[in-house]
């Protein structure tokens, strides 16, 4: 049996699910590895060093700022973060569990863009934060993983099949 060919619109959708999903992949082996991007090796999360450490010390200056620099150097909130970036770059990037992976992704970079919102430093409404978001939302909405991914695949297994949420 021959797959049915894409449209456009899946392939587009298909590779922003896979660009924002190898963002937050990029950004958890970065964070662990400390391989220099932006990460230097002796801040990687493996040699000791916090993966939120800079971004709540020197970048949260929004309007959770106050509440953010309660959490500098906690393990939990490290840990957290991390497995957010690692489920939804997996999730995103595999085309599996989008539904769940997007929303957590969405979830991840309204809280970024709370943090980080400092008018009029930038741009008062809109940053990558909020694009990255909705884009998160339209994986979800659009059935992205279905196109350029195992989604398809995914949506057969007797898991999802139980529990569609999972999809």
């Amino acid at each position: 049996m021959t797959q049915p060919r894409l449209t456009r619109e899946q392939v587009l959708w298909g590779l922003l699910r896979l660009s924002i999903g190898w963002l937050c992949l990029w950004a958890f082996l970065d964070k662990t590895l400390g391989l220099g991007f932006p990460t230097q090796p002796r801040w990687a999360w493996l040699n000791g060093g916090s993966p939120t450490f800079a971004f709540l010390k020197f970048g949260a200056k929004g309007i959770l700022a106050p509440v953010a620099k309660w959490f500098l150097l906690n393990p939990f909130l490290d840990w957290l973060f991390m497995l957010s970036l690692l489920f939804v770059g997996g999730a995103l990037t595999l085309g599996v569990a989008v539904r769940i992976g997007g929303a957590l992704g969405a979830g991840l970079f309204v809280m970024m863009y709370l943090v980080g919102f400092t008018p009029p430093d930038m741009n008062p409404f809109l940053s990558e934060h909020v694009i990255y978001a909705l884009l998160c939302v339209g994986f979800v909405t659009t059935r992205a993983g279905h196109w350029i991914g195992l989604g398809r695949r995914w949506v057969e297994t007797r898991w999802v099949k139980r529990y569609p949420i999972l999809e």
